[in-house]
């Protein structure tokens, strides 16, 4: 059904749902990920008592997952707005680590953005480990992914180190003309918490790019842009301070 785009009826889910509950125990780490998958997909929030056999269950499969089943159900728990324990979090953390070397670019990115929105502190080793990584493997980097890092790290405290953060303005350098609202922002309000002092060339892209995009932002992100645009020192220019205050009038 999720891969059709077929929304299921009231007593189908129910069924569904309970039947899961029955059959939890013989859940293979494929058969996981897949109903985490498509619960997701489809937007069904699980019962309270499929969300308790599901946590237990995941942790007696984590140690077998692969790595795209572990970025599949972390993104999974990301959008049904799970909660795993801390227990359960340093398992994945264990297993991530032995896995790391399978992740492709978008696959650190999500871990370390999905970690930050579990709001599950990603372990400093495992941290360093993925960051150390991501600056061999800089160039596979898209926009998306480069807001994702910065502000995954930034929202859970973890101060990247100097070699990440090069790597990662050079490529968000690189795409600043092809960042969204949301990206752009993201990634500004990541670069002020982790104190990154910009260079002009990125300083001057970045902000010709925030003028095609300041009316898109709502008034809490525009509050929040001129927040972090001034603690970073960015001079705004003409055009965007114009795009600012039509965007602040309108609001």
């Amino acid at each position: 059904l999720a891969t059709l785009e077929i929304e299921p009826g009231h007593l189908l889910v129910k069924a569904v749902f309970g039947r899961a509950i029955a059959v939890m125990g013989l859940f293979q780490r494929t058969d996981f990920s897949s109903l985490i998958w498509a619960l997701a997909k489809l937007g069904v929030q699980p019962s309270i008592q499929l969300v308790k056999c599901m946590m237990k269950k995941a942790s007696t499969l984590v140690e077998h997952f692969k790595g795209h089943d572990v970025s599949t159900v972390l993104s999974g728990f990301v959008t049904l707005k799970f909660v795993p324990g801390k227990e359960l979090m340093l398992a994945f953390s264990s297993q991530i680590k032995l896995l790391a070397d399978d992740f492709p670019p978008s696959g650190i990115a999500s871990l370390i953005y999905d970690y930050a929105h579990l709001e599950a502190k990603m372990p400093l080793e495992l941290a360093n480990a993925l960051a150390t990584k991501a600056v061999a493997s800089k160039e596979g980097f898209q926009a998306q992914d480069v807001s994702r890092i910065l502000w995954g790290f930034a929202k859970q405290g973890i101060q990247s180190d100097a070699m990440l953060i090069q790597a990662m303005l050079g490529r968000a350098t690189h795409f600043a003309g092809t960042f969204n609202s949301v990206e752009l922002l993201d990634l500004l309000w990541a670069f002020s918490k982790l104190f990154v002092k910009l260079d002009s060339e990125f300083s001057e892209a970045i902000m010709k790019r925030s003028s095609e995009l300041v009316t898109d932002f709502d008034a809490p992100a525009l509050a929040t842009f001129v927040l972090v645009v001034s603690e970073l020192g960015i001079q705004p220019g003409s055009a965007l301070t114009h795009g600012i205050l039509k965007a602040a009038s309108s609001k």
